[in-house]
């Protein structure tokens, strides 16, 4: 990089030449020599996108566009050309009609696969999904907002990966059939899925969001667990109140054991803003800053997709200056 900053020009092979000469085994690999350049290209390509939270909190909405016009630009260029992003799985025939849109699937390596056996027709190991982390290596599932015909793999993956938190960023669409409540709605209700089986135990209502409480059961298991669903009220078509969203995430972030599993209409939009915010808190709360760029830039390496639009990326900046600047208030009362 200090030859990169001096002269403008790369030449890998001549600074490993050198170090060799001190250290025979370094870079050893066509994996690692390709990593660097990887590395060095990322790095003239990527923007000065971190800011201190005292800028943020300053920043102008004319101001903030333009800084997100830059950023998602520079995103869009630095992850286009991604290798080893194999969708296989999702493509395959038995499983294409599990995907809500045929070009946002999961890569394979990412994907979680479903252990516990499902009894309904084309029941596979597949469900439209993706593994992620934020900064703090807190573990999430992002997914699209299920299907009628893969209910029972929702459930599945709820009881596989141990999910005591659900968080929907989609409302249910009379108007649209493939937009359903797949949930028993009233206390005490039951609902089977195939193997699967969900009892409501509570439903708290507020004026952000609806959180009920599920047992949820395999019928060839004796394991059990219970699981919080936040059904989040402010999610219309057009963007989502970024106030409302804000006390969302703040109530919703560290609820839950395991995974939690957030899904959106598509899986990688308000998910990914989501997962991106709450690494954004957890960046300030480290470090005093805001890097909204570099997390992106990590979350697109599993999921290629994450945050699609401008707004959505304008978004997660809303979010988080809304949050610095009201510090204290905290107002979700059931």
């Amino acid at each position: 990089m200090d030859v990169i900053k001096t002269k403008k020009e790369v030449n890998v092979f001549d600074v490993i030449e050198g170090m060799r000469k001190d250290r025979v085994n370094m870079v050893l690999t066509k994996l690692q020599y390709l990593f660097i350049f990887d590395a060095l290209l990322e790095a003239m390509l990527s923007p000065d996108s971190q800011m201190s939270c005292d800028q943020l909190k300053k920043l102008d909405l004319s101001a903030m566009k333009a800084k997100c016009r830059k950023e998602f630009q520079h995103l869009q260029e630095t992850t286009k050309h991604q290798e080893d992003l194999a969708t296989l799985a999702g493509n395959s025939s038995e499983n294409k009609h599990k995907n809500r849109f045929p070009d946002l699937l999961p890569v394979d390596k990412f994907r979680p696969v479903l252990k516990s056996p499902g009894n309904l027709f084309g029941s596979t190991d597949y469900i439209n999904a993706t593994f992620v982390k934020d900064i703090s290596q807190r573990g999430f599932i992002m997914t699209q907002s299920p299907l009628a015909s893969i209910v029972e793999d929702v459930w599945r993956l709820v009881f596989d990966y141990d999910c005591t938190s659900i968080v929907m960023l989609n409302t249910v669409d009379d108007s649209d059939e493939s937009l359903m409540v797949y949930w028993p709605n009233a206390h005490n209700a039951t609902a089977s899925h195939g193997l699967m089986t969900v009892i409501c135990k509570k439903i708290e209502e507020s004026d952000v969001f609806t959180r009920t409480q599920f047992e949820v059961k395999h019928k060839r298991s004796q394991k059990s667990i219970l699981v919080d669903h936040f059904s989040f009220h402010g999610c219309p078509e057009s963007k989502p109140d970024v106030h409302k969203l804000r006390e969302f995430i703040k109530y919703t972030r560290t609820k839950g054991t395991g995974p939690a599993l957030v899904h959106c209409l598509n899986g990688v939009g308000l998910s990914a803003v989501y997962v991106t915010v709450i690494s954004e808190l957890e960046r300030i709360d480290k470090e005093g800053a805001v890097d909204v760029f570099r997390t992106l830039h990590r979350l697109r390496k599993q999921c290629p997709h994450a945050v699609q639009t401008q707004d959505e990326y304008l978004l997660c900046y809303e979010l988080l200056r809304d949050h610095l600047n009201n510090p204290e208030e905290y107002a979700v009362v059931f």
